[in-house]
């Protein structure tokens, strides 16, 4: 029984790979509420993060994201935050809801093939600066072949762009 649970977590880890890589990637803050104090959703903000197929076989990408997480972790005796960008399968009443598969905007990268993953978030706090991971599951039980795996940018600088000029 011990042999099988940790073949199962083994296999269910995502790995790094050298197949997909970040090409860029940019951060910025788009918004600000004017006259609010304590308002969690004070400061709006952008990610896009440009992946490159950079292996030789095509590559499917699971490019919408729905959700982010913010997870500490420590740099040089500082503590960051990184950011991770991820799809988060749907539920309803212990049934899992499979959805088309053009509503997951998977996109087939040939190889030296290039997209874009785009998400927009709020923060109570400005963020100066952040690390990004994305991190893409076998999404609905590997139903669409989709790429699994964890990539992370370094840190970011936030640009400050439309309302959030000062």
């Amino acid at each position: 029984m011990k042999i099988i649970t940790m073949l199962i977590l083994l296999l269910s880890f995502p790995v790094m790979a050298d197949d997909l890589i970040i090409k860029d990637a940019q951060f910025a803050c788009t918004n600000i509420k004017q006259n609010s104090v304590n308002d969690p959703f004070k400061y709006s903000y952008g990610v896009e993060i440009i992946l490159k197929n950079n292996g030789v076989i095509p590559i499917i990408l699971l490019t919408k994201i729905n959700g982010i997480a913010s997870i500490p972790f420590k740099s040089s005796d500082e503590i960051k935050i990184r950011r991770t960008l991820s799809y988060n399968e749907t539920r309803r009443r212990n049934s899992l809801i499979i959805p088309p598969a053009y509503k997951l905007d998977l996109v087939e990268l040939l190889p030296g093939d290039e997209t874009m993953i785009s998400y927009q978030f709020s923060s109570k706090e400005f963020v100066s600066k952040s690390n990004f991971e994305y991190f893409a599951r076998a999404a609905y039980g590997g139903r669409f072949n989709n790429w699994v795996g964890r990539l992370r940018t370094k840190e970011i600088n936030t640009q400050r762009v439309y309302q959030c000029k000062t």
